[in-house]
Formats: C-alpha cells, sequence, structure tokens
C-alpha cells in the first residue's frame, strides 16, 4: 500500500486559502507594476504567461484576474498542487511536470515566472536555459528566491526561514545575475 504523502504548501484549510490568496495578492503588485514597465503589458493585453512551480495556484488565479485577456499556464512537480490549482483557477491550463526540458515549443511564451522556486532545483542553470528557449525575443523571465546574502539571513542566522533541507540552491544575487546572464538574458531589474 502507498501512503499519499500531502504537500506542504497545500492550504490546510479553505480559511488559510483565503488568507494565503490576500496576502499573496498584496505582495504580487510588485510584478504588475514590473510586467507594464518593462513587458509593456496592460490590463487589456493579450499574451501567454507561464508559471513554472505554480504550487496551488495563487499566482495564476491573480495573473487571470489581473489580465483577463491573458493565456495563463502552470507546471508543478506535486500533483496534489496541480490538482488543487485545477480546481480553483478558471481557465488556466495547470499541468503535472517535473522534468528538465520545459513541454512547450521554442518561443511560446512573453512571460515566464518561477516564484520561490529556483532554490528548490538541482541545477537551476537548466531551468535558466529552458526559460530562455521557451520565451519569445524580447519576453520576461519574473523570478524570486530567498536571499542568504540578505539582511534577515544576517541577522537571524541558522533561524532564518530559507535556510531549510529543500533549498538546494541558495544563492547570492551575483551568483544568480551570473547564472542568469549566461543563459542569454540581460537583467533589467533585481
Amino acid at each position: 500500500m502507498e501512503i499519499k504523502k500531502e504537500s506542504p504548501y497545500l492550504p490546510k484549510s479553505n480559511l488559510k486559502y483565503l488568507v494565503s490568496s490576500f496576502r499573496t495578492n498584496i505582495a504580487y503588485r510588485v510584478w504588475k507594476r514590473k510586467l507594464y514597465r518593462y513587458g509593456g503589458l496592460t490590463v487589456n493585453s493579450s499574451f501567454k504567461l507561464l508559471e513554472v512551480g505554480c504550487g496551488p495556484g495563487y499566482f495564476l488565479k491573480w495573473a487571470q484576474n489581473q489580465f483577463p485577456r491573458a493565456e495563463i499556464n502552470g507546471l508543478d512537480i506535486d500533483e496534489s498542487l496541480v490538482e488543487f490549482a485545477k480546481k480553483n483557477v478558471n481557465n488556466a491550463i495547470v499541468s503535472r511536470y517535473g522534468g528538465q526540458k520545459l513541454p512547450f515549443p521554442n518561443e511560446n511564451f512573453d512571460v515566464v515566472c518561477a516564484l520561490q522556486v529556483i532554490e528548490h532545483l538541482q541545477k537551476p542553470e537548466y531551468f535558466f536555459t529552458e526559460a530562455y528557449r521557451v520565451l519569445k525575443e524580447k519576453g520576461l523571465l519574473i523570478i524570486s528566491t530567498p536571499n542568504p546574502a540578505g539582511l534577515c539571513a544576517r541577522v537571524l542566522g541558522h533561524r532564518w526561514h530559507g535556510f531549510r533541507y529543500d533549498h538546494i540552491s541558495l544563492k547570492t544575487p551575483c551568483q544568480w545575475s551570473t547564472l542568469i546572464k549566461g543563459s542569454g538574458f540581460q537583467i533589467l531589474d533585481d
């Protein structure tokens, strides 16, 4: 008999889902400004967005609400998170996927996002190469990741939330910049 382990990223109740949705909606305002500024996108824009590591779909739902004409896609390795996102995010294409090569053709997306994901990857440079491949010319890559050189990490030391068993690729901003530029990207903001 196989015991199915529940994802720690799955909301434990409807209330926790609502609270998390509210908190992330506030936090995602920064991404909206970046999409407007660097992508020239507006609420009326038609574009294709992919979120790699979409988890329970908070960002997908937010993006769908902010950009109703966009085609929203999400990938996650965890089946329970994919099923949860499918139930809670209307009109998004959400799939389970955990391979190194993204299952999309070249130059397919205008925006690729990986929010709090790259620190979980054994070889994040593979992700950057693939993101570059599936992005259209002048497409945007949006990432966020814990900063082990940041103030919180320095003050809290080993108690900092970023030092976790599943954060196998923690890097400083300078290290990430080197990897990102090595994959062909130009850094517009950090």
